[in-house]
């Protein structure tokens, strides 16, 4: 018997394929792209780059005017779908990895007309994320390109990111990726350009509130969202706040992003504006959440104490435990600790003594959370229940009387509204508590036990999972 060959010598391998030698390889790739158009495609590719970029750059550019004529009522299969994908994924590459090196305008030629096909391919191929994400990749390419070309016609790109813009009525496309190609000059020829076409529209439509525009004026009113977009990434890149405010006054107070425009005015140096837009009247409802930016902007006008006292006054009605770490860091030495004795003891008495117990456990203050319990626990019940048994683990070890006390307040919530996502964490703590140290004359763990089976007795999911836990497995 003839000795059999080993498998290293007959798997595809560089080493084994080039023993074949050119003739039969030809051969097989002959065979193949008659098969496969894709895969023929791409040896077109792979020889025309042989004779040279020129050449490699003509046959893309044929390649892609075939592609783009492709008739919008086509079918396409599924498989053919996939290799329309490999393709124009392929077709990128070979554009930016092997023409642009040598060839850029002529690389930005065959982006461009790669972007435009985008629409017609998208259509008839589907809206795949893959083929979405090559033409938006293509999109990137060529503002690089462009903004590396010394020849570049800035009139020129300013024409085609309009172009872009015009080619979807309803949605603003991201110029970013095109600010070093526009440049400076280009950025204002676009602007002027855009906040022509912004201008043009009828101010009822632009003015209105959102909610007021119907009929004739919806479509102008889309456009001025999209334009007004447009205009502010303009204006963010040349750092022209005015041009941005310009933009911005021509809209509806309610619907003005006045923290937007404090934000960058403080950052342009002119807090006083920043915080005259944060304090006009007429921006009230958008600016009523800005306390950081508000915050910022006291700090950098060098009104520290009125910085202070808005961290105390949001504190107070927030709670929120950062506010209250920034105001007393911020105190004169040795004043910090009477200030959180104070501050603690109003905690104790806020309008929500949820929020309060939430706040006291967290910060810690475990000494005023109890006293709460104690003194609120009839307010504590429409809590979270999630939440009482949170601060009833945190006061176990310290205040064990009221860790119960927050137990058994949290108990019926559950079990009324069979809220089954707390089962496991009450039944964990109801065990947990079975032998801490009840209050004087308190009921005992075992009669509060027996006393919720007589109220809940078709909680069997509970029930199971708490006697799971209340005898546990010895395996």
């Amino acid at each position: 018997m003839a000795p059999r060959k080993s498998r290293s010598t007959t798997s595809v391998t560089l080493a084994n394929l080039e023993r074949l030698g050119a003739e039969r390889l030809a051969a097989l790739l002959m065979e193949q792209g008659k098969r496969d158009r894709a895969f023929r495609e791409r040896l077109a590719l792979a020889i025309a780059a042989e004779a040279g970029a020129e050449e490699l750059a003509e046959q893309i550019e044929r390649r892609l005017i075939t592609l783009s004529h492709l008739s919008r009522r086509t079918r396409l299969g599924e498989a053919r779908e996939r290799e329309i994908e490999h393709e124009i994924a392929s077709l990128r590459d070979v554009i930016v990895d092997d023409v642009a090196p040598t060839l850029p305008g002529r690389a930005i030629h065959l982006l461009r007309r790669f972007i435009a096909m985008a629409p017609a391919i998208l259509e008839i191929a589907g809206e795949s994320q893959s083929l979405g994400a090559s033409f938006d990749k293509a999109e990137d390419d060529l503002a690089g390109l462009w903004a590396k070309h010394p020849a570049r016609d800035i009139g020129d790109v300013v024409e085609w990111v309009i172009g872009r813009i015009e080619q979807d009525q309803e949605h603003a496309i991201n110029i970013r990726p095109y600010e070093r190609a526009l440049g400076e000059e280009g950025l204002r020829l676009l602007a002027d350009r855009i906040g022509a076409a912004f201008s043009a529209l009828p101010r009822e439509a632009v003015g209105q509130r959102w909610a007021h525009t119907i009929g004739r004026h919806y479509d102008a009113r889309v456009r001025a969202m999209v334009l007004r977009q447009i205009l502010r990434q303009i204006a963010d890149a040349l750092g022209d706040v005015d041009a941005l405010i310009a933009v911005e006054r021509e809209f509806h107070p309610t619907e003005v992003d006045a923290p937007a425009i404090a934000q960058r005015l403080l950052a342009a140096g002119r807090a006083e504006d920043a915080l005259a837009w944060l304090d006009n009247p007429r921006f009230e409802r958008a600016t009523r959440n800005a306390t950081a930016l508000r915050l910022d902007t006291l700090e950098a006008l060098g009104r520290r104490d009125d910085a202070q006292a808005l961290r105390l006054l949001t504190f107070e009605r927030t709670l929120e435990v950062p506010l209250l770490r920034d105001y007393l860091k911020r105190l004169p030495d040795f004043t910090d600790a009477d200030a959180e004795k104070r501050v603690i003891a109003k905690v104790a008495e806020h309008r929500s003594a949820g929020e309060a117990l939430a706040f006291l456990v967290a910060w810690p203050a475990l000494d005023t959370a109890a006293d709460l319990v104690d003194s609120r626990l009839g307010e504590l019940k429409p809590a979270p229940p999630d939440a009482l048994l949170d601060a009833s683990t945190r006061l176990r070890e310290s205040h064990p009387a009221q860790a119960i006390a927050l137990i058994r307040a949290a108990a019926p919530a559950i079990l009324d509204s069979g809220f089954a996502h707390h089962y496991a964490a009450l039944a964990r703590a109801m065990v947990e508590a079975r032998d801490l140290p009840l209050a004087a004359e308190g009921e005992t763990h075992d009669g509060w036990v027996d006393e919720l089976r007589m109220r809940y007795p078709r909680r069997d999911a509970f029930w199971s999972r708490y006697r799971e836990l209340d005898r546990p497995s010895l395996t």
